[in-house]
């Protein structure tokens, strides 16, 4: 550390020492100029000792007023330091220079404000300016070195506060991918997965970059999505579990009525199907009384695991599901979601599906949850949460 001058003495000799040397009648310069005569001479010392006494209040001023600035710079400085916690800044060495800049006994010294007695010769004048020059110097050295120390630990404290935040924006991106790819096939709108997607690939792309804010703002975007997944897969669980109770029930109904499959063929499902449906919707029908099916996507499952297909139904409208072996075909939509339009078709009834006519030749709800096998087109959703098939022919 730089040694600080701490009086005028150190340039020539101290400006009180100086007061106590004894000073001639004839030390001063205008009276020295009086002696050898001449009135330029005299002028002339006196000029420069105005000009001296006028350059010494605008010395002391100076270095005063940088007294000042300096001690409102250690206060700020010893706030800051008694404010911030190892803790909080990302390299604590810049909080122990703070604190040892900020009780440093010699910037205090500094601190203090210069005010000598006011010198009577020209020369006493000049050592007076120069120390407070000098002074001033020294004072400026220190509030340098002050503020750049104040500036290191705020600079810390920000690292430190940006290395959180995209911690804590890594977990949420960790938490964020276990949602997303646990909801596969478990949501009944999937633009809520490709919303959370595409929040996922934003907040990756900055993880390891991005500042505080740009963190917690990316990081409150991720966990709104994840949060809308997680709402969706709870509202689907929730509809399956209802579905699945209404199967259960209308199973153990049909069960007790009758175990005869081919009487099911006959009509008496098919009649149960028409009653049901007497107060539901009938769908949308053309004016020939042609109900339309369009606008199907495809789904290819394997012959007796239509299972695969679950996830594109569950999405919602219609899914034309193939099995792998060409053996039939089923076009199938949950009820709340289109399939409800079949309440209103029955044995006989003309369907256009994919542009192509057919009639129903059969409804058939199943038996126990399972489709019993079938060669060629059918219609299925559910009803009372049955699942049921109407057969195309």
């Amino acid at each position: 550390m730089k040694h600080f001058k701490k009086n005028p003495g150190e340039h020539t000799q101290s400006v009180h020492d100086a007061k106590r040397i004894a000073i001639t009648a004839t030390a001063s310069l205008a009276t020295i100029a009086a002696l050898v005569g001449g009135g330029v001479a005299t002028a002339y010392g006196v000029e420069n000792l105005n000009s001296a006494k006028a350059e010494y209040s605008v010395a002391l001023g100076k270095s005063n007023k940088s007294s000042k600035a300096l001690k409102d710079a250690i206060d700020s400085a010893n706030k800051l330091a008694k404010d911030t916690k190892d803790a909080d800044v990302a390299d604590p060495n810049t909080l122990a220079d703070l604190k040892s800049y900020a009780d440093n006994g010699a910037f205090k010294e500094l601190t203090k404000a210069y005010n000598p007695e006011e010198p009577r010769t020209l020369h006493d004048y000049n050592k007076v300016i120069d120390y407070a020059k000098a002074r001033k110097a020294d004072i400026k050295t220190a509030k340098d070195a002050l503020d750049k120390s104040v500036k290191a630990v705020e600079d810390s404290k920000t690292e430190k506060q940006d290395k959180d935040a995209r911690a804590a924006l890594a977990q949420s991106i960790n938490d964020a991918q276990g949602a997303y790819d646990s909801s596969n096939g478990k949501v009944d709108d999937e633009n809520v997965r490709n919303d959370l997607k595409a929040k996922l690939d934003d907040a990756n792309s900055v993880k390891d970059t991005a500042d505080k804010a740009t963190a917690e703002a990316k990081r409150a975007a991720l966990d709104d999505a994840k949060n809308k997944v997680n709402d969706a897969v709870k509202s689907h669980d929730a509809r399956v579990a209802q579905e699945a109770t209404a199967a259960q029930a209308a199973t153990q109904a049909a069960s007790a009525r009758s175990r005869n499959t081919s009487a099911g063929r006959g009509g008496s499902h098919s009649s149960a199907v028409r009653r049901s449906s007497a107060s539901r919707s009938t769908g949308s029908t053309g004016g020939s009384g042609v109900t339309s099916i369009n606008g199907a996507r495809d789904c290819t499952f394997r012959s007796g695991d239509q299972s695969t297909c679950q996830g594109a139904i569950n999405v919602g409208g219609w899914v034309r599901t193939t099995a792998s072996d060409g053996s039939h075909t089923i076009y199938a939509a949950h009820s709340n979601m289109g399939g409800s339009v079949l309440y209103g078709l029955h044995v006989g009834s003309k369907v256009n599906v994919g542009g192509k006519t057919y009639t129903v030749s059969s409804i058939e709800p199943s038996e126990d949850g399972y489709v019993n096998p079938f060669t060629g087109v059918a219609l299925q959703t559910c009803v009372n949460g049955v699942p049921t098939l109407w057969h195309l022919q």
